[in-house]
């Protein structure tokens, strides 16, 4: 009975379905990104960023994500509301902004809500797709940006960045099963790897993030030339789906967001 009840509990259980190769492949760090003609809200944030890093609000922010301690949901204004600071963001980046029903969490939702504390302001978060978010800012419809933006010189170009909060770096995402990168134990290794594949070669990536300035060199700090077939779509998620479903053959996304969607597919 024993060995049947084993057997029965094995053959329940759910096989994992994607990994995270845990080699980062870059070196980033996450800013806000305001108007570049506010030089006003740049220093209100370059000044709070300074205060939250030094008093420890910043760490326990943090550690709500990548500890034990329980997450804080946010809840936005409404977006007409009177004396409000207005965030906009893609929050489908988990664990640094998504949501459960009507209520926003992550890293970046919790330093947002604590900045419009901060300024005596309502906040209003506005949700949109990740390649509108720098858009949106442009057009005048938010103060700021706060989406896990990576300071990346192409996009000083469009916005001003502020002081940095979360270092960062793209890794490589793959089927369980996938023993591609498994020989693999340093950053380099992956990367001679990329760079020997051909368009044969399909990798997925969330739509203008810094997956897409690093597979096609179009910032100035991406240096290298890779062959391979870069596929963009709306959310990592759904780029992990195509994975799975053969569409494409690997995604590329930032090693936290990473992680935590991992193990949403793993679950």
């Amino acid at each position: 009975m024993l060995s049947l009840a084993l057997f029965l509990l094995t053959a329940c259980q759910k096989k994992d379905k994607v990994k995270v190769i845990n080699c980062k492949l870059t070196n980033e760090e996450y800013a806000f990104c305001i108007n570049r003609t506010d030089s006003a809200m740049l220093a209100q944030i370059d000044s709070f960023l300074i205060e939250i890093k030094s008093n420890g609000t910043l760490n326990k922010i943090v550690a709500r994500y990548f500890g034990s301690s329980k997450p804080q949901g946010v809840k936005s204004a409404p977006l007409d509301s009177d004396n409000a600071l207005v965030v906009v963001t893609s929050a489908d980046f988990p664990p640094f902004e998504y949501m459960e029903g009507d209520t926003y969490y992550g890293v970046d939702m919790e330093i947002a809500a604590a900045f419009a504390k901060k300024l005596g302001k309502k906040l209003v978060i506005k949700n949109v797709r990740f390649a509108s978010v720098l858009n949106e800012l442009q057009m005048g419809h938010a103060n700021v940006a706060i989406a896990a933006l990576s300071v990346v010189d192409a996009r000083k170009n469009f916005v001003t960045f502020s002081n940095g909060y979360y270092m960062a770096g793209q890794v490589i995402m793959a089927k369980v099963d996938d023993d591609t990168f498994s020989a693999c134990s340093s950053a380099e290794e992956v990367r001679r790897l990329l760079l020997n594949m051909d368009s044969s070669v399909r990798i997925g990536y969330q739509n203008s993030s810094s997956a897409y300035y690093y597979l096609y060199g179009k910032s100035r700090e991406y240096t290298d030339t890779f062959s391979v077939e870069g596929k963009g779509y709306d959310t990592v998620s759904s780029a992990v789906e195509a994975m799975l479903n053969g569409e494409v053959d690997f995604v590329m996304t930032d090693s936290a967001a990473a992680e935590a969607i991992a193990k949403q597919f793993n679950k």
